[in-house]
């Protein structure tokens, strides 16, 4: 069975011009770790998620610390609304992923199951062409197992 059978076609998305701001606005009211982005021609140009978000507030030099538990004991990455307010105007296109992981409209349950699984990846893009047409995710794969279970009657399997 192919993913668009089992993909969402309804999504949230984000332009490239769009901002930080827009972005966390869009986390928190559709409850998602992660937003399309289309360009100016609509065509899919990567995905920006929670994570990256988050991490535009780290400062740079957290990364380079191997006991990250002193820093919440000296606050500093307790950040002032004045701190974070450039952060949150800036463009998206600083955290944006430019080549997320995504799949053609005729690829299987099974290789999208597989690729999920190589890279932990949560969710697929499928794409043709560079047109966005929807995304399939963990549960959304589950999903298509059951209905295979059910389909086929294997004993124990209710």
């Amino acid at each position: 069975m192919k993913v668009t059978t089992w993909m969402r076609t309804e999504l949230s998305t984000l332009s490239v011009d769009a901002t930080i701001q827009d972005a966390v606005n869009l986390v928190v009211e559709k409850r998602i770790a992660v937003i399309p982005v289309l360009d100016g021609a609509c065509r899919f140009a990567g995905v920006v998620t929670a994570r990256r978000i988050l991490s535009s507030f780290v400062p740079g030099f957290i990364e380079q610390v191997k006991n990250i538990e002193f820093v919440k004991d000296y606050g500093l990455l307790e950040l002032s609304s004045e701190e974070c307010l450039p952060v949150l105007r800036s463009g998206i296109t600083g955290i944006l992923q430019l080549e997320p992981y995504e799949v053609a409209p005729d690829c299987t349950t099974l290789c999208a199951i597989s690729i999920m699984a190589r890279f932990d990846l949560n969710t697929l893009f499928v794409v043709e062409e560079r047109k966005l047409l929807g995304a399939v995710s963990f549960a959304d794969l589950c999903g298509s197992l059951l209905w295979h279970i059910e389909q086929r009657n294997f004993p124990g399997a209710s």
